[in-house]
């Protein structure tokens, strides 16, 4: 050990030669560092205290934390921890330095770790050895601690493109990894006046990660040096030196720290790219049908400042058969259309990828990457769909590869003349348990093809899936992906996604210009696509437009006009970022124009928009407007897909979805809903909001409908997040909070993933105790506390299951949900499959007005087998009872019929008082009804065929000729039935209206399935009458025909709407849905 100790000396002299020293005191096993810059304290090498004297402000003050060594054993990762911070002993080496020393253990693995504590006067350095003894088998890693920040704190992370922590409120584990999460070896600890920057200035040879765990007052760093893989046999490990300065002023402050060490390092150069890169404003990725493009131009996108995309242009299927780059025929008059306008385009390539089927991967498997502990061959392997792929990743240190590559690329280049390559998932950079290759780490490798690629083909820019320290260096273009949407489910998490902060886009946009990941969605799919958009208005990421045709162009639907218009104003205005001026609080990212106006994304009370500025940076003019988190917007404008509105305001909007607005005045003589007003003393009036929200609205010639929620929602997701603890509990009772290490230990698990939690079982064994064969491994669980009104009654509910690339190998996943007050107890459970959802709902009136704790566990399924056991819990919600009230109805012109509430007839089109009760409906059609004095087949009688999809904000139900009924097959048995696929993220509605003598009593009966063949995880059939929801069941493939017998009640004589509702409750990927032989049974009254 004394030879890395005389090394950190060394290293730190000189490192020191130009500072001055700080004073360094120990007081027993405490250590206390002032200097005229800062003052710190550290035990056991874990620094928990550090105050910035320029602003006399403390950041972090907390317990002390030994290190933890990682050993590898069988394959996996085992923690070595200390048995008490006490047991690390301190001594003084020189005068502003010292050194710590203990042991830390896990089993028989023991290892004896120094750590080097050195004060200059404006840092603090830290750096540790760990040499290993007794019984392992190579050591890995050394992770040093840093803790607690806080509560007033923000930790600020270039990871998943830039993210800000606040040290109060929703907390769990993170854990990133250099390069592929943690894009650069650096974090802030930000406060109200300054900050802490804690960096390794280190030039790509080692990796490291970041882990931020949660502590009671705020986040506890650990800093984590790895040795270079295999760690087999390796006997001892140094950590990277990890430098802790404060700064003054905001967080760009110490962000510069760090960015002018990287430039002065690697020497990034915007000039080495074409001229045409600085005049790139907006990326669309496309499909090679050349019409699209004459669509783009002619909706007013300009073509010599937009960047064209092609993801599927080869002769092989999308992401098979690489390491072949063959060009299919589309794609030449395509490029030639595209230049003709003055587009740019770039192609997809992927720049490690070799699929075991090509010749090329019995030359290259050996080079084929592992990971970093088991040794597992690394694979991208996509098991959806109708063409699974799967290829492996070759480490790009290899010349041999590099050559194969970069001489294909060349070859592409001169054969196709496109303008740039994108080259796929180049953020994944791996410490490969292969070892060097060519004397290189990965990172050294993926630094060296951009290189190789930039001299073979300088003409050419190029891009890359994600951004870091490494690729920036020599990419022009970078795509951005954002933690909190998961992009196989087209969830998002909105919670994850308020995190989004431009600490990455400060070190690297300036070289390096963002735009969207391939994987963003449409905005014809409008909550996903401007989910995306939320997280890239920080980043400064280029306005874009996935996957358009001529269709949406011509016609676009509201998001679709809104995603055009920022292209245009960021085209129009020469728009570039503007980084390094003025960025005043509500600012979210700042540019400014060719002739020096400014513009930024700003956040309002109200959502978000995109605005040109005044000099006080006010917004004067928006372009762009994005309404969220509020149930109400007291604006004069347009807001599509909203039904409830008077002149004045908005209301009943979901705080959870995004909203475009318009400027132009709403149209209050189209369908809508109108809250009363109240008149005060003064004469001014008060809007009686009822305690409803319309959930399903729509409006067509024939028909106009409006459902009020049942149930509103008191505690969402974000809140319960905020409010969660998480816990590992043995299956003898004995419960551990969930940190890293107990993860590490167990398996289990509970982090935000999509709308909600990824939850799995422990399955590594027990913590305390053996594990009995046939014994439970123990159970997960995440704990919120919440206050129930005295008022409601309340209910706890969660959506469950199982990932779908589980299936197959999970049982499924046990849910249980308890509440507990006092010595009461409530409990309810499912359990959860990978084929379908299933809806965990707890009743929680007998705990009226009382404050409960609610707990999520989550367990092995029926077969006690945790493996696989990936369980989903998406829309976790506490609900209440809604209220109800009364509201007034403007009808569209050419109704003659109100179904509900109530049937009448319709005179009146300037607004009818009606009373909307939890659930209810109003609905009213412009049809004539059909007498049906006996049983009918459905199919018989008049049909009206509504679609609509809520994926667009429009209201707009399109009707399309009546379905037909054909034969078809669901669980192998063919019957009669019409086809009722409804549209994405919506419903397809068939409408009977029909008038049945008074005194006959009706009912429906039929049957309902999905065809043969369908991949579909469900659907959901309804039946409304008067849009009332009378029947309702979720079916999935495997269930086959399912019967359906529902009564409808006597008749009174007045007519009524019957509807065959089928709902595709999101995606409708092979939502082949079938009614089979719908009849009307009448049966007269008995004499």
């Amino acid at each position: 050990m004394t030879r890395f100790v005389l090394a950190y000396l060394i290293a730190g002299f000189l490192l020191a030669s130009v500072s001055a020293h700080g004073e360094v005191v120990i007081r027993g096993r405490l250590v206390e560092v002032s200097t005229a810059k800062y003052l710190a304290r550290l035990q056991a090498g874990s620094l928990t205290y550090f105050k910035d004297r320029a602003t006399g402000e403390v950041l972090i003050q907390g317990t002390p934390n030994p290190p933890i060594v990682r050993f590898v054993e069988r394959n996996r990762s085992v923690t070595a921890v200390a048995s008490d911070p006490e047991s690390f002993r301190v001594r003084a080496i020189g005068k502003n330095a010292v050194e710590f020393s203990g042991s830390v253990r896990c089993g028989k693995a023991l290892a004896d770790v120094r750590i080097l504590v050195r004060a200059l006067d404006h840092e603090l350095y830290i750096t540790g050895s760990a040499n290993g003894r007794g019984e392992f088998e190579g050591v890995a890693s050394l992770g040093l601690y840093v803790g607690t920040t806080l509560p007033h704190t923000n930790v600020i992370v270039p990871a998943t493109s830039g993210n800000c922590f606040p040290s109060k409120g929703f907390k769990t584990t993170h854990y990133f990894e250099w390069p592929l999460q943690w894009e650069a070896a650096m974090v802030l600890v930000q406060g109200k006046n300054g900050g802490l920057l804690a960096c390794a200035y280190e030039p790509f040879k080692r990796f490291k990660n970041l882990e931020l765990a949660p502590d009671d007052a705020g986040w506890r760093l650990m800093f984590e040096s790895e040795n270079n893989a295999p760690f087999e046999g390796k006997k001892d490990v140094t950590s990277l030196t990890w430098h802790f300065r404060p700064y003054s002023g905001e967080w760009r402050e110490g962000a510069s720290i760090y960015r002018d060490w990287h430039r002065k390092t690697f020497k990034p150069k915007v000039a080495e790219e074409p001229g045409w890169v600085r005049d790139i404003r907006a990326e669309v990725h496309i499909g090679m049908d050349p019409e699209t493009l004459d669509a783009l131009v002619s909706a007013g996108v300009d073509p010599k400042q937009t960047l064209i995309y092609v993801a599927d242009w080869r002769t092989n299927r999308y992401d098979v058969n690489y390491p072949d780059y063959t060009p299919s025929e589309a794609l030449a008059p395509f490029i030639k259309k595209a230049h003709e306008h003055g587009f740019r385009v770039m192609l997809h390539v992927n720049y490690f990828g070799c699929d075991p089927k090509m010749p090329e991967y019995e030359r290259f498997k050996k080079l084929q990457i592992r990971h970093k502990y088991s040794g597992d061959l690394l694979w991208w392997e996509w098991p959806k769909g109708e063409f699974p792929t799967k290829f492996a990743y070759i480490n790009p240190a290899s010349s041999e590869w590099r050559r194969l590559f970069i001489g294909k690329m060349v070859e592409l280049i001169k054969a196709t003349g496109a303008d740039a390559l994108h080259l796929d998932q180049t953020l994944c950079i791996f410490n490969d348990k292969n070892g060097l290759i060519d004397g290189m780490n990965m990172a050294e490798g993926n630094l060296l093809l951009h290189k190789e690629l930039k001299a073979a083909t300088p003409q050419i820019a190029l891009s890359g899936e994600g951004l870091d320290e490494v690729t920036m260096i020599h990419e022009a273009f970078a795509q951005r992906h954002v933690m909190g949407i998961d992009c196989p489910s087209a969830t998002f998490d909105r919670t994850s996604i308020r995190l989004s902060h431009p600490i990455s886009a400060f070190l690297f946009a300036d070289r390096t210009k963002q735009y969207q990941y391939l994987g963003c969605g449409s905005p014809t799919r409008d909550q996903y696509y401007l989910a995306w958009r939320d997280a890239y208005r920080h980043w400064g990421v280029l306005p874009g437009y996935a996957w358009p045709n001529t269709q949406q162009l011509k016609s676009p639907s509201p998001c679709v006009r809104q995603a055009l218009e920022e292209i245009r104003t960021f085209q129009r205005f020469g728009l570039r970022i503007n980084m390094d001026g003025s960025w005043p609080k509500g600012i979210d990212f700042p540019f400014v124009s060719d002739s020096g106006e400014m513009f930024a994304y700003v956040s309002r009370p109200d959502g978000w928009s995109f605005s040109r500025l005044d000099a006080k940076f006010r917004p004067n003019e928006d372009f762009v407007r994005v309404i969220t988190g509020v149930s109400r917007a007291d604006l004069s404008g347009t807001i599509p897909g909203t039904v409830c509105y008077d002149s004045r305001t908005v209301f009943g909007l979901d705080p959870e979805k995004y909203y475009v607005y318009f400027t132009e005045p709403r149209d209050m003589e189209a369908f809508h809903l109108e809250y009363p007003t109240t008149a005060r003393k003064d004469r001014s009036k008060v809007i009686e909001e009822p305690g409803f929200r319309v959930e399903t609205a729509f409006v067509s010639p024939s028909i106009a409908f409006a459902r009020a929620q049942e149930s509103s929602v008191l505690y969402d997701t974000p809140i319960l997040l905020q409010r969660m603890r998480s816990y590992y509990q043995s299956s003898d009772g004995k419960r551990f909070s969930l940190t890293s290490e107990v993860t590490e230990k167990t398996g289990s698990a509970v982090y935000p993933r999509g709308p909600g939690l990824f939850m799995h079982p422990p399955w590594r064994g027990e913590l305390s105790g053996k594990q009995e064969p046939g014994k439970s491994f123990g159970t997960t669980i995440a704990s919120f506390e919440v206050e129930l009104p005295k008022d409601r009654t309340a209910a706890f509910e969660a959506n469950c299951k199982v990932d779908e690339f589980a299936a197959g190998k999970s049982d499924g996943v046990v849910f249980k949900a308890v509440a507990r007050c006092d010595k009461e107890e409530l409990s309810a459970e499912v359990v959860a499959l990978p084929t379908a959802t299933s809806v965990l709902r707890l009743d929680l009136a007998p705990l009226t007005g009382k404050r409960v704790r609610i707990e999520l566990l989550a367990t092995a399924g029926p077969n006690n087998n945790p493996s696989h056991d990936w369980g989903l819990v998406e829309r976790l919600r506490v609900t209440v009872q809604s209220r109800g009230g009364l509201c007034k109805v403007i009808w569209p012109k050419g109704m003659t019929h109100r179904l509900s509430p109530g049937y009448a007839r319709i005179y009146n089109y300037t607004g009818e008082r009606v009373v909307l009760q939890p659930g209810g409906a109003v609905m009213a059609t412009s049809l004539e009804p059909t007498n049906v004095a006996s049983t009918v087949k459905l199919t018989s009688l008049p049909q009206c065929n509504q679609a609509i999809s809520f994926s667009n904000a429009s209201l707009i139900a399109e009707e399309s000729n009546p379905l037909g009924i054909d034969k078809a097959k669901s669980g192998g048995v063919e019957r009669p039935a019409m086809f009722s696929h409804p549209p994405n993220n919506g419903m397809r509605l068939l409408h009977y209206f029909v008038r049945i003598p008074e005194g006959t009593r009706a009912a429906i009966s039929s049957a309902v399935g999905m065809k043969d063949g369908s991949k579909s995880d469900g659907v959901t059939f309804q039946i409304w009458r008067n849009g009332e929801i009378v029947w309702s069941k979720h079916v999935t493939p495997k269930d086959g025909w399912q019967p359906v017998e529902i009564g409808l009640g006597e008749s009174n004589c007045e007519p009524m709407m019957l509807s065959l509702v089928t709902d595709s409750e999101g995606s409708h990927y092979y939502d082949w849905a079938l009614w089979a032989e719908p009849e009307l049974i009448i049966e007269s009254k008995p004499d």
